[in-house]
């Protein structure tokens, strides 16, 4: 049960093309190679979320990433698939890279992700 759970959690990196769009958002990819619709999501993608992994690591070696949202109108992005799928994966991105320096360092190796949530009041999660 728990290796099914594992497998279908992580589906989406095949249909997204995880490793094509980390390379799109790094700048990496040919952007002629890109829809418009894939353009807009690294652009908006790249507007409300910012976040980066920090020049450190941890005692034990592992990253540290740091992360901030950007402008975005909570309310707003409620009625917009749009920009709803270019944040989830913006954030997929990131979790990725992320995970990506965990496995250079080692097994056993665990990060630090700092969320940083100044301004974002609970009344904007509705």
């Amino acid at each position: 049960a728990a290796e099914h759970m594992f497998k279908t959690s992580t589906t989406y990196k095949q249909e997204w093309d995880l490793d094509k769009l980390c390379g799109d958002f790094a700048g990496e990819g040919n952007s002629d190679g890109l829809s418009s619709e894939e353009r807009n999501q690294v652009r908006i993608g790249k507007q409300v979320f910012y976040a980066g992994i920090v020049d450190a690591k941890t005692s034990k070696g592992g990253p540290i990433s740091a992360e901030k949202l950007g402008k975005i109108d909570f309310a707003g992005l409620s009625h917009n698939e749009e920009a709803k799928k270019a944040c989830l994966k913006a954030y997929a991105v990131h979790t990725e890279n992320l995970w990506r320096l965990v496995r250079e360092t080692g097994d056993k190796t665990k990060a630090i992700s700092i969320v940083d949530l100044d301004g974002i009041g609970m009344s904007a999660a509705r």
